[in-house]
């Protein structure tokens, strides 16, 4: 994730949005709360927990310690309120619509 995401928790899950068949590299953060949606690329959670949901194009890849734990209620966040909170961090694309 890029510098400068601010920290993530239950009441505060993060919407990650990955297009462009790039990778996610999630490896070594420990407990995350969040719905990952990665657009033709695989994602990385080697020591990571996600709560919530992860899609991914290609591959999920765990380690040997890496876990999701499907979380109903984050997924439905991401899907019904979370579009009223998204913001750009630096080192984002930028879209627009006309």
């Amino acid at each position: 994730l890029p510098a400068g995401v601010p920290p993530c928790g239950q009441d505060r899950p993060l919407l990650v949005v990955v297009t462009g068949g790039a990778d996610l590299d999630l490896r070594k953060l420990g407990d995350v709360w969040g719905v990952f949606l990665i657009d033709g690329g695989s994602v990385l959670l080697e020591e990571s927990r996600i709560h919530g949901a992860v899609f991914a194009g290609e591959a999920v890849d765990l380690g040997l310690v890496g876990q999701i734990v499907f979380d109903e209620r984050i997924l439905r966040w991401a899907t019904q309120a979370s579009l009223e909170r998204v913001r750009l961090v630096r080192g984002t694309r930028c879209e627009a619509t006309r």
